[in-house]
């Protein structure tokens, strides 16, 4: 703890193409909402919903109110583009899959699109 009861912490969101994790000293009476607000962070994404968005520390699903730790970490989560479900029977039906290849059959990583670039030019 730092001087008069304060705690230093990290809010961080990403996108796709672009993250910002901002770092502060806030009061350790500060719950998750008021640390994001004071970040500044929902300012950097003017096109996202921030507080409609999920929140976690270090990997683990909390709630605003929940109080703060020295060095935690806020983690701002997005909501999904596809449910992974739908995603892996999308890539089966295509003759995809996930994970893991075996021997002779390439990962992929779009739907019918290897993850080596360049493979199909090269047949």
């Amino acid at each position: 703890m730092t001087v008069s009861g304060s705690i230093n912490i990290e809010v961080v969101f990403a996108l796709p193409d672009r993250q910002k994790l901002v770092s502060l000293s806030i009061d350790h009476a500060c719950s998750v909402k008021e640390a994001i607000l004071k970040s500044g962070i929902a300012d950097k994404f003017p096109d996202q919903d921030i507080f409609s968005c999920s929140v976690g520390i270090w990997g683990r699903a909390v709630q605003e109110d929940q109080s703060l730790r020295e060095g935690d970490r806020i983690e701002i989560y997005r909501s999904l583009l596809i449910d992974p479900r739908s995603a892996r029977r999308q890539l089966a039906e295509h003759g995809g899959f996930m994970g893991r290849h075996s021997q002779g059959q390439q990962p992929v990583n779009k739907v019918g699109e290897s993850s080596r670039k360049g493979q199909e030019s090269a047949r």
